[in-house]
């Protein structure tokens, strides 16, 4: 494809070649920056799926039939007496 970017700018000034060689660096920065986003969110997706997995697998689980302010007050006491 270095065939076709060289054809159209044949001809071309000094200075709108800079420009355009200016043009094509910040495109492949973006470029890259976005692939690196892109991969960032794709890990950030990954990690919700395994969390909402696990959340869901929990909460599958049989639940204890105390009351949560009864662990509470379980837990204290046995702090206390340590």
């Amino acid at each position: 494809m270095s065939w076709a970017e060289e054809d159209w700018t044949v001809g071309l000034s000094g200075r709108v070649l800079q420009k355009v060689k200016e043009l094509q660096v910040f495109k492949e920065r973006l470029s890259r920056e976005n692939k690196q986003k892109q991969l960032q969110l794709d890990n950030i997706h990954t990690s919700l799926e395994k969390q909402t997995a696990k959340v869901n697998t929990d909460q599958s689980l049989p639940q204890p039939d105390i009351p949560i302010p009864a662990l509470k007050a379980a837990s204290l006491k046995s702090c206390n007496t340590s």
